[in-house]
């Protein structure tokens, strides 16, 4: 089930540009719908930067694309450097890769796009568009090849599109390149993402496993991991939910704060253990970092440790948070027995390159199996609790069922340490509502 690579990419002086006119950038430097289904939309610019993948600002600077913040002229730049884009090979050798996004939301060039592009064997290209309404911009979908057609499953999408409804699913069809989405039934496992996919050997059904997901008609909110396999039968368009483990996801968050800083506060200790002749700067003023009111209590802590610990400690105090060491350390230390558990990680395939070629060796392959779960892994009592750290919001994932006086340990200790350091009042929700009820009555029994 693992995906396709993409084709290797052009290092950008080692490919001609020369049809890339000024009259060719004006035309073609923003992203556009089609205006049929589909609309072949080749050009030099755009056949340049699949072959290269050039990012969007480079390419902005290289042919003096308008400036993001002209008003003039707003929206991001055409790109293929691409997160999120499948990429299917066909039995004659050409390779489908199918839409995907550029950058995140906050970027100026943020885009999700709703292309198809074709690389043939002799490396000629074929650039498809297709209507918004056809289909909508797609990332993190699955492309399943049936015979002659691929079906798209799932899509993360813009920030819009994320509500409590069905799986979106897409066919392309490889004769005539055109686009349709397919209406499904059955018990569907809602708004889906970032998950795997596979064919039944008959061909008739595809099981998706994984990724994240927005339960149909159920109570609670947000996006939650998917630990469950489902299949969609390609004759009757059913869905059909082949598994229903018992996984239980707590999600702590503040109001107060946008970033938790758990990736700062979760590094502090190995910059304080290893970060003899590492990189400070001289420029930075601890005693303008550190408020006045406790100055003491950072020299105390961090006075003795080398310049880059102490740097990254006063940038923690300046935001306002209490970087203790001992609670860093111990943050995923639960107050019931465990074992620590290893990380999954992905084998990695070597390659050889050839520096001297006309490819960049670098590949920029963002796929992973949607179905290996991340975060810091330990076993209580037989069963995984792990631990997911997320920006704004920490999760912590029961893939089992304990008892509800354990979990409210768990959560409720976890909780507390973190309150510690961001010095805000921590939330503590639940994904499934009647779980939280009970975590919430084993609370109030102690």
């Amino acid at each position: 089930m693992k995906p396709a690579k993409r084709p290797k990419r052009y290092k950008p002086d080692r490919l001609d540009a020369s049809a890339i006119t000024p009259e060719v950038v004006a035309k073609w430097w923003s992203p556009r719908f089609g205006e049929t289904n589909p609309q072949r939309m080749n050009n030099p610019l755009w056949e340049w930067l699949v072959r290269t993948r050039m990012h969007a600002y480079n390419a902005r600077e290289r042919f003096g694309f308008p400036s993001p913040w002209d008003e003039s002229k707003p929206g991001p730049a055409w790109c293929f450097a691409r997160f999120g884009q499948s990429v299917t090979l066909l039995p004659d050798g050409r390779v489908v890769m199918i839409a995907g996004e550029h950058e995140d939301f906050y970027d100026p060039d943020f885009k999700i796009y709703n292309d198809v592009t074709v690389q043939h064997p002799d490396g000629s290209l074929d650039l498809y568009g297709y209507p918004e309404n056809v289909f909508p911009p797609t990332d993190f979908h699955t492309a399943t090849l049936v015979g002659d057609r691929i079906i798209i499953i799932g899509n993360n999408g813009y920030l819009e599109s994320k509500t409590e409804k069905p799986a979106q699913v897409a066919e392309l069809n490889l004769e005539t390149w055109s686009m349709r989405l397919i209406e499904t039934h059955g018990d569907q496992p809602g708004w889906l993402h970032d998950h795997v996919a596979a064919l039944s050997d008959d061909g008739h059904t595809i099981t998706i496993m994984g990724g994240i997901t927005v339960p149909v008609a159920e109570k609670g909110e947000g996006f939650r991991e998917n630990p469950d396999e489902w299949s969609l039968d390609l004759k009757t368009l059913q869905w059909r939910r082949l598994s229903a483990k018992p996984w239980e996801t707590y999600v702590l968050s503040s109001s107060e704060l946008r970033d938790l800083g758990l990736f700062n506060l979760r590094s502090l200790p190995w910059a304080v253990e290893c970060g003899h002749g590492m990189p400070a700067s001289a420029e930075v003023s601890l005693e303008e970092l550190v408020p006045g009111s406790i100055w003491e209590d950072f020299q105390n802590r961090f006075g003795k440790c080398n310049r880059y610990a102490k740097e990254a400690a006063a940038e923690l105090y300046q935001k306002g948070f209490v970087p203790d060491l001992e609670i860093i350390r111990h943050l995923y230390h639960p107050p019931v027995p465990y074992r620590d558990l290893p990380e999954v990680r992905e084998e990695e395939e070597s390659e050889v390159h050839d520096e001297d070629g006309p490819f960049d060796w670098d590949e920029d392959d963002y796929s992973r199996r949607g179905d290996d779960f991340n975060g810091t892994r330990i076993d209580v009592q037989g069963v995984v609790v792990r631990y997911k750290e997320e920006g704004s919001r920490l999760s912590v994932i029961f893939e089992g069922t304990l008892p509800m006086d354990m979990v409210a340990s768990i959560v409720g200790d976890l909780a507390q340490k973190l309150e510690l350091l961001v010095r805000k009042p921590v939330l503590v929700q639940s994904l499934d509502s009647a779980a939280w009820k009970k975590v919430d009555d084993a609370s109030n029994d102690h």
